[in-house]
């Protein structure tokens, strides 16, 4: 799964929003291992193929990325990338991947989007 519609609601960073978009689109999502979970990638239905008005839980996951820089420079990442309401409940629900080194199974630095500084 990728993240593919993204909605701009306030940004004022130097960054033009089509640049943010295309980052966001590259982070790569994991899927939960249950299949019995509704958000697992074959319980998934493309949105143009979804019976929905818009987009509901069978056809769309919803996220939220939002920061903003105090005194220092602030690096906007992919752990920065929170999932919307209802599915916040699950367990283990669909988000960014996390990276792990070989042999200590430690996190390693998340997938840097952007940096912002202040003003």
């Amino acid at each position: 799964m990728a993240i593919d519609l993204v909605e701009v609601r306030d940004n004022t960073s130097a960054l033009h929003d089509e640049f943010i978009v295309h980052r966001l689109g590259l982070v790569p999502l994991k899927c939960p291992e249950d299949r019995a979970n509704k958000h697992h990638i074959d319980a998934m239905q493309f949105t143009e193929d979804c019976d929905c008005p818009s987009m509901c839980e069978k056809c769309a996951v919803k996220f939220s990325l939002k920061s903003a820089c105090g005194e220092e420079v602030r690096e906007v990442t992919s752990k920065d990338i929170k999932i919307d309401g209802q599915y916040q409940l699950e367990e283990d629900p669909l988000a960014p991947v996390a990276y792990f080194k070989d042999e200590a199974m430690e996190d390693e630095a998340p997938i840097l989007l952007m940096k912002l500084a202040k003003g």
